[in-house]
């Protein structure tokens, strides 16, 4: 029996604006460098390369903002390469994008907060405006794996709690993908960039951008196809005695437009993907998991009163996914979140300055399984908050806030945050940070009524309280910082067999602690360092030690030389310990696959300029790249969070080569 979703009239559309285009390959950094001229990072001070504003929904020095953050530029992401989103963020301090057979790489994991396989732990923005499904607030593997990273321009990380700007979901962690340009860039009016790229398992991913500004207005529309047969996993066992084929196929097509007029910005996102997967069961043979997204942010920004600045946002996420449950049975949902939020920002004197806004979210839409009769939902969020920022003294600041927040059926909450931070002296920063989070749920945790599992609204929200040390080094040509972290969740979502039937229900605690340290250090103009490592452990509340599945150790780095003029070459190595098992927890899967263990996942990447080359104009703005992933071959298997079952999924695929060319013009 199959499952066909609803025609799409994302696909036509998409279909209609596509031209073939660009690949570009790129990874982690720190400053969004707006064109493809060679610029010496270190000529710029750290202060000019990293303003971000993910941390207070202001531009700051990341080394001044009451959080721990991470940046990754446009430039580093050139230099390191990757096939995809997840390329790039699993190089960055403990962090790793994992998931399921239902779910492939949905999940990003910050801290070793892992519990399931949705990404409802970590906060997705783009260019600072929610990304989130009703449904369950994390289905997100369509973004990791086929959002093209050629049109990115810098991503902002939070490592850490950031509800109290943002709401639910900035839990463990806030990832703002920037695509758009800096006003202030080097750029001509106009530019376009095409990129085309061809690869291993016949795989093709190509791009095409136009940027257009003047006097009162910019531009930049982006159209990316993406298409790959993957590696096939050859014999896998899954539940109910079945084995088969494992896929990693995938496809895709994307739209994103985002520009400003005057005070007037809008943000627009389309995409319509479709990936090879093990039924939601982990039974087989294989099928597809189809995800379609809307994405539209239209705001506004009233500047007329010196040093204040209001603008107001109104944000709609749509969302569309359809999948086989097992071999009888299927599931589509169809889900809408609107999103409208006020803030004003600005001084109350040369010392102090605020930001305070309030929310208001509406939920709505239709989710179950084909075969039972569907749920339909509606229901709100709302919530206020507020920051102050105290420059106590030239080299003393103190962060002090809160979100106040209302879902329908639960009450009250609030989520404080206290930071001070200490230039120590010219080349020394402190932090002492305490942030909480909270997890609302969603349709899926509220409303799902079905026999295999059935939703509850007395499900409260799931917080998280966390104590941050921080602690950099920082000067012309090096930066090295280290954070001691202790986190406590309560109230986790968790699944207790109720009447004979498996709810949800808010059950334990987890203590999560660790260390991490990241390093960037510019040998001469010509070779960069880029290194981080991490510890964390955590302990649930019957005593399970590691009782999430994020490996307790990662090293990671990467070394970039300048050959010759225009050429650069780059190696990157990231080793991820092995995750806990199921048996390590006391589970006795049935079906027993590859176990996961310890693994070096090494890239290299090239990097020519062909202008260096050659002195016809045409060549000029040309760049060709070539990205070789899992270098060793390395045979790597994760643990099985969707279905404990079977003991381990395919995690990624063998050694796997792209070359691509980039033309501007």
């Amino acid at each position: 029996m199959s499952f066909t979703r609803t025609k799409s009239c994302l696909k036509p559309l998409l279909l209609a604006l596509l031209i073939p285009s660009l690949s570009l390959v790129p990874t982690l950094s720190i400053a969004a460098l707006e064109s493809e001229e060679e610029i010496d990072l270190f000529s710029l001070s750290l202060e000019e390369l990293l303003q971000i504003k993910v941390a207070s929904k202001k531009s700051e020095n990341f080394l001044e903002a009451p959080s721990v953050v991470s940046v990754i530029s446009k430039d580093s992401i050139k230099k390191y390469g990757g096939r995809n989103l997840r390329d790039v963020l699993d190089r960055m301090v403990n962090m790793q994008v994992v998931g399921s057979n239902l779910f492939p790489h949905n999940r990003l994991s910050i801290r070793g907060v892992i519990q399931t396989h949705t990404d409802n732990k970590v906060l997705l923005l783009l260019n600072g405006h929610v990304i989130r499904d009703a449904n369950q607030g994390g289905i997100n593997t369509d973004i990791y794996n086929l959002f093209p990273i050629e049109i990115i321009q810098k991503i902002e990380i939070i490592r850490g709690p950031g509800s109290i700007l943002y709401g639910t979901n900035a839990f463990s962690g806030v990832i703002n993908i920037i695509t758009e340009k800096d006003k202030n860039s080097p750029n001509e009016d106009t530019n376009n960039q095409l990129s085309l790229a061809y690869g291993s398992k016949n795989t093709t991913n190509n791009t095409l951008s136009h940027y257009q500004t003047g006097e009162e207005y910019n531009v930049s529309i982006s159209v990316n196809q993406q298409k790959t047969d993957g590696q096939t996993f050859r014999n896998l066992n899954g539940e109910f005695g079945t084995s088969g084929d494992y896929p990693t196929d995938k496809e895709s097509l994307l739209l994103l437009l985002n520009g400003h007029y005057k005070n007037t910005s809008f943000n627009a996102l389309l995409s319509d993907s479709s990936q090879g997967i093990v039924k939601s069961l982990y039974q087989f043979p294989s099928t597809t998991l189809d995800v379609q997204r809307g994405h539209l942010d239209l705001g506004y920004e009233y500047d007329g009163i010196e040093n204040w600045v209001s603008s107001s946002n109104l944000t709609y996420n749509f969302h569309e996914v359809a999948f086989e449950i097992s071999n009888t049975r299927g599931t589509q949902t169809d889900t809408h979140d609107y999103l409208w939020e006020i803030k004003t920002q600005g001084t109350l004197n040369n010392k102090m300055s605020v930001i305070f806004g309030i929310t208001y979210e509406r939920l709505e839409g239709t989710i179950g399984n084909q075969s039972d009769t569907p749920t339909h939902f509606n229901t709100y969020r709302q919530g206020g908050y507020g920051q102050l920022d105290w420059n106590m003294a030239e080299n003393k600041k103190m962060v002090m806030g809160a979100q106040v927040n209302k879902a329908e059926f639960s009450n009250e909450h609030v989520s404080p945050r206290f930071a001070y931070i200490h230039n120590l002296n010219k080349n020394w920063t402190g932090k002492v940070l305490y942030g909480e989070a909270y997890r609302s749920p969603f349709a899926t945790d509220l409303f799902l009524n079905s026999p295999s599992l059935q939703g509850s609204v007395d499900l409260k929200a799931e917080t998280i309280s966390t104590f941050d040390f921080q602690l950099s080094f920082h000067k012309e040509n090096l930066f090295w910082s280290n954070t001691l972290y202790q986190s406590e969740h309560d109230d986790l979502h968790q699944r207790e067999t109720i009447d004979g039937t498996p709810t949800f229900v808010n059950k334990g605690s987890i203590t999560y602690a660790g260390l991490e340290t990241e390093l960037r250090f510019n040998f001469s103009d010509k070779t960069e360092l880029l290194a981080n490592a991490s510890y964390q452990k955590s302990l649930d509340k019957e005593g399970v030690d590691n009782a999430t599945f994020q490996p307790q150790s990662m090293i990671k780095f990467g070394l970039t030389h300048e050959l010759i003029e225009g050429t650069t070459f780059s190696v990157h190595d990231s080793y991820f310990e092995a995750p806990t098992t199921l048996t390590d927890i006391g589970l006795t899967p049935s079906a027993i696959n590859e176990t996961p263990t310890d693994y070096h996942l090494v890239s290299l990447n090239l990097v020519s300029h062909l202008k260096a080359f050659t002195s016809n104009p045409f060549w000029h703005t040309s760049v060709i790249k070539f990205y070789l992933d899992n270098v060793l071959d390395e045979s790597i298997y994760y643990t099985s969070i969707n279905r404990q079952n079977v003991s381990s999924v395919p995690h990624h695929i063998g050694i796997n080569g792209h070359l691509s060319f980039m033309y501007l013009f």
